[in-house]
């Protein structure tokens, strides 16, 4: 689910607003050489993720930029242990 605003309170002035709510599930099972089976399941519920920028115009051909936002970003591989890897999560 995600959701965007965009503003321009002035001329100049440009506002962007956001979010996202993510739901992860990852059910997986490794099986060793040796036969054995590792399962491995792994859940993220309501996972709330923002973002704002704005943009300010300086000239008609120049604009200054600024922006954040959280990161969640899932895995798909496995540790050296055999466990699953943690999501990235983390702000820029």
């Amino acid at each position: 689910v995600y959701g965007a605003l965009r503003l321009r309170p002035t001329d100049a002035l440009s506002v962007i607003l956001g979010s996202r709510i993510t739901w992860w599930d990852q059910q997986a099972s490794y099986t060793y050489n040796d036969g054995s089976a590792y399962p491995d399941n792994m859940r993220e519920q309501g996972v709330y993720t923002p973002y704002a920028g704005l943009v300010y115009d300086l000239t008609p051909t120049l604009s200054a930029y600024a922006s954040y936002t959280s990161i969640f970003l899932p895995q798909q591989a496995q540790t050296v242990s055999g466990s699953g890897v943690a999501p990235i999560k983390g702000n820029t």
